[in-house]
């Protein structure tokens, strides 16, 4: 498939993330562009493309988050994104609607944390399901994140790409050791995103011994 990616801008800020967690003091310094195999820029879609939905539920400090995305050769496209704070539960669909097209024709796989917004959403007339969590699947969310040749983000997700840029693990404040405790902030639409793709993570087989462990970098979902 020919593409006509155009590059349209490097994000180049640096951000301070602090974080207290038990004995695990996190202060990220980062001053970096996207990661080298997660960009931000503009495509175009190409028809019949299977597109898959997420859902994150927040209410007042952390963000509701939708994700729209679809695969094509092993690239990962975010297409777009839906976040709002203080969204009312009867409102989620609506807003998810006007934000991420072919909404109503795809199932919705939403965080299993809120079955009556789930409830809700469903009596609305759209197709939502709760994704399986457990021990270890944010992990191997991460990590199927990660086997992707490469992840394209559009331009009109501003948020997707800023998780990407702090997405971190945490640090050990004695050591000053990189831990394989994912930090829990700026993770709403990765967690959407990891939602979407629970079936597809599902039906591939991903050889973990290719992939980077944490211990290769500090901060960002890539280095």
């Amino acid at each position: 498939l020919e593409e006509k990616v155009k590059q349209s801008r490097i994000i180049e800020q640096t951000y301070l993330a602090r974080e207290k967690a038990g004995d695990a003091l996190i202060e990220l310094i980062t001053k970096v562009p996207l990661p080298e195999n997660a960009i931000e820029s503009e495509f175009e879609e190409p028809q019949g493309m299977h597109k898959y939905f997420g859902l994150d539920f927040g209410f007042s400090q952390d963000p509701t988050a939708g994700i729209r995305c679809y695969v094509d050769e092993n690239t990962l496209y975010i297409t777009h994104e839906a976040v709002s704070r203080g969204l009312e539960i009867d409102e989620t669909a609506k807003f998810l609607e006007k934000r991420l097209p072919d909404l109503k024709r795809h199932t919705i796989y939403a965080d299993n944390a809120r079955p009556e917004t789930i409830s809700m959403i469903k009596r609305q007339g759209y197709s939502i399901k709760a994704v399986e969590k457990g021990k270890g699947t944010i992990e191997d969310g991460i990590e199927y994140i990660k086997s992707f040749d490469k992840i394209i983000i559009n331009p009109r997700c501003p948020e997707t790409v800023r998780e990407f840029t702090l997405y971190s693990y945490k640090v050990d404040e004695r050591s000053g050791d990189i831990t394989n405790t994912i930090v829990d902030a700026n993770n709403h639409c990765i967690d959407a995103l990891r939602y979407a793709l629970e079936r597809s993570m599902k039906n591939k087989s991903i050889d973990y011994s290719k992939l980077m462990s944490p211990d290769k970098f500090a901060s960002g979902l890539y280095k």
